[in-house]
């Protein structure tokens, strides 16, 4: 038995000594919080053990956090390019969790979904932030909704967000120029008065009729929108 005791020993400090150089090597190379969050596990399996479970899967919000960030990110005044190329893999690392991993030709389907997830993403990072809260809620839900399920779900929010009582945007400002009456009298007594009246009429006809073909409003054009200048 002593031998057995020793032989033991012996290799439960081997085991001991490897075990926290794997922490170390955790800890050392991950993030704050990570760091943090492996403090209060004795082996290596279970700091492993938590980071996988942690990690290893993905859900809408974090997957949407991620690629927010990632589109965000941006080079620092004298941050060198090494250093920022390190943060966008670190990103890239993270995303990869939720990429789904083929094997057969007939997994399309999933290529597909994944593919209208990202979209969705990409879709959300542009609307305004007056929808987070409506946002939030469905990139809670599972599976997440298809990005036509997102817009009409949008579109009831939009109407009440756009219209002229809502606070949330203000609205265009209308500059009102008053006229002289001596160039209201003269455009009266000039000889073709009244083709120039008809010929005003029927630009002010036209102007009412033209649509925005982005705001779907009518008297002004997509180029002239107010709401997709803020947009954009």
């Amino acid at each position: 038995m002593g031998e057995t005791d020793d032989a033991y020993a012996i290799c439960f400090e081997d085991w001991d000594g490897s075990n926290h150089q794997i922490i170390t090597w955790l800890c050392n190379t991950s993030t704050p919080s990570v760091h943090k969050a492996s403090g209060g596990y004795n082996t290596s399996k279970e700091v492993w053990v938590m980071l996988a479970s942690r990690y290893s899967g993905s859900d809408g919000a974090r997957e949407h956090n991620l690629m927010v960030t990632l589109y965000q990110l941006r080079q620092q005044p004298g941050e060198r390019v090494i250093a920022f190329h390190c943060c966008i893999c670190f990103l890239y690392d993270r995303l990869t969790t939720s990429k789904p991993i083929i094997k057969t030709p007939s997994e399309a389907k999933v290529i597909s979904a994944h593919h209208e997830r990202v979209q969705l993403h990409q879709f959300l990072m542009g609307i305004y932030h007056e929808f987070e809260s409506v946002c939030s809620q469905l990139l809670h839900l599972t599976p997440l909704p298809s990005v036509n399920k997102m817009v009409n779900e949008l579109g009831c929010e939009d109407v009440c967000l756009l219209s002229p009582h809502s606070s949330h945007i203000p609205l265009p400002t209308i500059v009102v120029t008053p006229v002289s009456i001596t160039t209201i009298d003269t455009s009266f007594t000039m000889p073709h008065g009244p083709p120039q009246s008809k010929k005003n009429d029927n630009k002010r006809f036209n102007k009412n009729n033209v649509i925005c073909k982005f705001y779907k409003a009518k008297g002004h054009t997509m180029e002239q929108c107010r709401i997709r200048a803020h947009i954009l």
